[in-house]
């Protein structure tokens, strides 16, 4: 019941490094300054290894692509003409298993957008 009461605060940083790959770090709190695990992403479609707090080892990838590449039926459908048009940000995670008993997966689509005259970030999963 108190995770109905909190309120959740991200941080998105969005940049490209030296080398002209593209990141999105998303940092956390809740309500009274607790920090959530952070999410960095590498938008390269390479899978990278992490620890996270929640979910223990990880394994994620994360890409730029159109809609119509996204191959999951409820990810790939719904978006709005601009978004067909100008792609998302696709996002793959599952337990690494050589170090995490439990198993699990997740894809999830995302993009930038407008939204109440400043820019957003939009996620489906």
């Amino acid at each position: 019941m108190v995770i109905k009461s909190t309120t959740i605060t991200l941080f998105v940083k969005h940049y490209k490094d030296d080398e002209g790959t593209e990141h999105i770090d998303l940092e956390q709190t809740i309500t009274g300054g607790i920090s959530g695990p952070p999410d960095y992403r590498t938008l390269d479609w390479t899978f990278h290894k992490g620890d996270h707090g929640v979910f223990g080892a990880i394994i994620t990838k994360t890409r730029r692509t159109t809609v119509a590449e996204v191959t999951d039926e409820y990810l790939n459908s719904g978006w709005l003409p601009d978004v067909a048009r100008d792609g998302v940000i696709q996002s793959h995670a599952e337990a690494d298993e050589e170090k995490n008993s439990r198993r699990w997966k997740s894809d999830m689509v995302s993009r930038f957008g407008p939204y109440d005259s400043c820019t957003r970030h939009v996620l489906t999963q």
